[in-house]
């Protein structure tokens, strides 16, 4: 314990705590309503709620604590929900100056850069509004799919809008359009739009208050309902709650229950579950294409939970893929069905089968395999081993690579006979000036020695080695232009990730599967 935290580090971990425990400024974080998103938004079982959080009355330092912990606490929310295409939840903060910057690093930062990027998949939106542009960071203005600017004041900010709009639209006509903001007019910048364009608010009776005291936010406290108006208010949330989307399965031996939408019905066994369980499948055929090359099609099918709130989220299940041959038009043995959802109406059908035909191709993303020496692509489930053996009919090496092959083992086969040449010439250059070096020094007569033969045989030494060095550059050029001429194997190929377009995916049928 001393190693890891010594007892000056726990002394000073025990001061802290003590002070925060004993200080009156954050004895009212202490009590109050828990930090329950689930309660803020109403929860499923009751209808939707607002929840403010008035924090004027703090400083900056408490504000900055508050909403890093709030947001926080959602952030770890939205990560323990399932995935929806629908507005699930608003977050609204009003002036986000200082919590916001796109410099410094409040606690707040990351969780609200973390939700601007990836709320939306959970079906979370989050609006943010201010005075000034330049409170906004860069990163997060560019996650809003929406901006709402009205009229700036100074040219700074006209100027850093108009840039960030023509990044962000393509356009030129944002400089234009803010020039004509006044008041309730805006200038609306939507991914959705292919240029801005002007927004009027519409007139509304409010009460504009504006900033409201502590003691005037306690008269809007809601009153704790007595016990004789408890029980009229249970009855009404019980009648009006929406039935549940799964119920008691039927009977052992029953039929199906019976469906209010036009769709085939098949089941599929193997499963081994007590319960048949409904889910909507698809059948579809699909070819994947990287640029020019393209797999075998192939098909298969695919089955979707139905136990969702509404049919837009009938593709976020996780969803099983069984072989066509699979779905049976008849039961195989006696079973117990699940209730089917109660969205799932004529009208319910029609809106799932259109979620299938937008968001199909999405789910079918996969990683296949390509041969970059002849662009194949790999088909859905095809082993390397298969595919190699499936590419090797059609890579036929053409005739300028059997060409460049040819003249490059010309190349080498010169470069050898260069290089041992030169060995040659080095070794006798060497032994010539030892010769002279040495008749120099033990002659009979006095000689100078000559240099200028040592000169030379470090001359011959040199090229022998650039003679050398070109024989290995050419040796590894053959080699791997000869790898292109070798029959495909599962190292050479690469793993794409390729989702189809909507267009290469065909929907062959869609209907109700009861699985067991």
């Amino acid at each position: 314990l001393d190693t890891f935290f010594p007892a000056k580090d726990r002394q000073e971990l025990v001061l802290v705590l003590n002070n925060l425990l004993a200080s009156p400024s954050t004895a009212a974080f202490r009590a109050g309503e828990p930090i329950d998103i689930d309660a803020w938004l109403g929860g499923p079982a009751s209808a939707p709620k607002l929840s403010i959080l008035a924090l004027a009355h703090l400083g900056d330092a408490e504000r900055i604590f508050v909403l890093a912990t709030v947001l926080s606490r959602v952030k770890a929310w939205m990560r323990s929900q399932p995935g929806s295409g629908t507005l699930r939840a608003v977050i609204y903060i009003d002036e986000i100056w200082g919590f916001f910057p796109p410099s410094a690093e409040p606690p707040t930062k990351k969780p609200l850069l973390t939700l601007l990027k990836q709320a939306r998949a959970f079906g979370i939106g989050v609006v943010l509004a201010t005075q000034n542009p330049v409170d906004l960071d860069y990163k997060g203005l560019a996650n809003c799919g929406i901006w709402c600017v009205g009229t700036l004041q100074t040219e700074r900010d006209r100027q850093r809008l108009t840039e960030g709009l023509r990044a962000a639209s393509g356009s030129d006509a944002a400089e234009a359009l803010l020039s004509q903001t006044k008041k309730r007019v805006f200038l609306l910048h939507d991914v959705h739009r292919k240029a801005p364009c002007l927004l009027e608010t519409r007139w509304a009776m409010s009460y504009l208050k504006g900033p409201m005291t502590k003691d005037e936010l306690a008269r809007f406290a809601p009153q704790a309902a007595g016990p004789q108006a408890a029980a009229p208010q249970a009855a009404a949330s019980q009648a009006a709650a929406p039935p549940p989307l799964r119920g008691e399965p039927a009977e052992a031996g029953g039929s199906p229950p019976p469906l209010s939408v036009t769709w085939p019905v098949k089941f599929v066994a193997g499963r081994g579950a007590q319960v048949a369980k409904p889910h909507l499948y698809v059948r579809y055929a699909v070819a994947y294409r990287s640029g020019k090359a393209r797999s075998p099609e192939s098909s298969g099918v695919k089955l979707f939970p139905l136990d969702v709130g509404n049919p837009f989220e009938v593709l976020e299940g996780d969803a099983l893929d069984i072989a066509p041959e699979a779905l049976l038009d008849d039961a195989p043995r006696a079973s117990r069905y699940g209730e089917v959802p109660s969205w799932l109406s004529a009208q319910g059908g029609k809106s799932a089968e259109k979620a299938v035909k937008e968001r199909l191709s999405e789910k079918l993303a996969a990683q296949l395999l390509r041969d970059p020496i002849s662009g194949e692509l790999s088909a859905r489930g095809e082993s390397p081993e298969e595919f190699a053996a499936r590419v090797a009919p059609l890579v036929k090496p053409p005739l300028a690579l059997q060409q460049r092959v040819a003249r490059k083992a010309q190349e080498l086969a010169t470069a050898e006979a260069d290089a041992k040449q030169r060995s040659m010439e080095t070794w006798t250059s060497m032994a010539g000036a030892a010769v002279d070096v040495l008749g120099g020094l033990f002659g009979g007569k006095k000689k100078s020695i000559r240099v200028g033969k040592v000169g030379s045989t470090l001359s011959k030494k040199r090229q022998e080695e650039n003679a050398d060095a070109k024989v290995e550059r050419l040796r590894q050029e053959l080699a791997d232009l000869e790898g292109q001429l070798a029959p495909p194997s599962a190292e050479r190929f690469e793993t794409v990730e390729i989702v189809p377009a909507k267009t290469h995916v065909d929907v062959l049928g869609i209907g109700l599967a009861w699985v067991r």
